[in-house]
């Protein structure tokens, strides 16, 4: 008898000391909930993106300031910084252009080949352009065609020699020496000189004694 009530003891003391199923299944929610507000808390990792890719990326920033190579929608001002400045300056016939694009005028193909590898970075300060040619097709588009622009100057006196001959500067007369006059020969943009002055300065390189006439000189 002693035996049996003994077996019973022990059984209803195991079964006060089982904690519901219930119970459990709280305490096991909560340190799952634990675990996963602490993993929210860790850091993201940074190694999602391969390390090759990363130091290109790091190599590609470094350089991102060493300037793009020379294009014709290229900023100029970085290398021609006088000509640049002559679009302020109104003294200077380009301040009347500072709204044109420079591949406006400065159009021609030999650009390409001086600029070769050129880049804002590494190129030297060019004091004034040597290379370049001013298609006359640029200023008739705005200015008119040259017959026009004679009958605008018919009346001018810039072009006068010493002799007091006067030639319209838009009409000279028709000669071998006269071909490769153009626009851009007396109307340079980024110099300070007035557009006669340049004149002036064009005749007498040739006509040495400021007279037009030919053949006065030697006779």
């Amino acid at each position: 008898m002693e035996a049996l009530q003994s077996a019973r003891n022990s059984r209803d003391g195991s079964v006060r000391n089982r904690k519901p199923s219930w119970h459990r299944g709280l305490i096991v929610l909560a340190v799952t909930g634990l675990i996963a507000l602490t993993a929210g808390c860790t850091p993201a990792s940074t190694a999602t993106v391969p390390e090759a890719q990363t130091s290109q990326a790091t190599e590609g920033a470094a350089t991102e300031g060493a300037g793009a190579a020379w294009s014709p929608s290229a900023d100029c001002g970085p290398c021609h910084e006088r000509a640049e400045a002559s679009q302020g300056d109104d003294r200077c016939l380009a301040a009347l252009h500072g709204d044109v694009p420079c591949a406006t005028c400065h159009s021609d193909e030999a650009l390409a080949d001086v600029h070769e590898d050129a880049t804002a970075e590494g190129g030297a300060k060019a004091t004034r352009l040597k290379k370049t040619v001013i298609d006359t097709a640029a200023c008739i588009g705005c200015h008119g065609e040259a017959v026009e622009l004679a009958a605008l100057t018919a009346e001018t006196t810039a072009c006068t020699d010493k002799n007091g001959l006067v030639v319209n500067p838009h009409d000279l007369p028709t000669n071998v020496e006269h071909e490769d006059i153009d626009c851009a020969s007396c109307h340079i943009m980024h110099d300070e000189r007035t557009a006669a002055e340049q004149a002036e300065s064009l005749c007498t390189s040739c006509h040495h004694e400021n007279v037009y006439e030919c053949f006065t000189c030697h006779a």
